[in-house]
């Protein structure tokens, strides 16, 4: 395979407490399998609702809709800069 995606471990437990707590701002989502990667890692974990949820495009949007919620953005171009644009508003 040219790559792989796989969820890093590390950190995963420290994300958890820290949304348990209301101290994560904004997660920001850059494709479909980020969204189900950071699924899996939270095991459970709610993501408050202050918390603002970004996707990098609608393919990514309908993911975090399907296993989370409905993004509070979404990029109209599928780029970096383009997500920085709508989370920016």
């Amino acid at each position: 395979p040219l790559y792989r995606t796989e969820i890093a471990a590390d950190g995963a437990e420290e994300i958890r407490a820290l949304l348990e707590k209301g101290e994560i701002d904004i997660i920001t989502f850059t494709s479909s399998s980020t969204v189900k990667n950071f699924v899996e890692a939270l095991n459970g974990t709610p993501i408050p609702p202050e918390t603002r949820l970004a996707a990098i495009g609608p393919v990514t949007a309908a993911t975090c809709r399907e296993l989370l919620r409905a993004p509070d953005c979404t990029a109209n171009a599928s780029t970096l800069d383009g997500l920085i644009e709508a989370i920016l508003g």
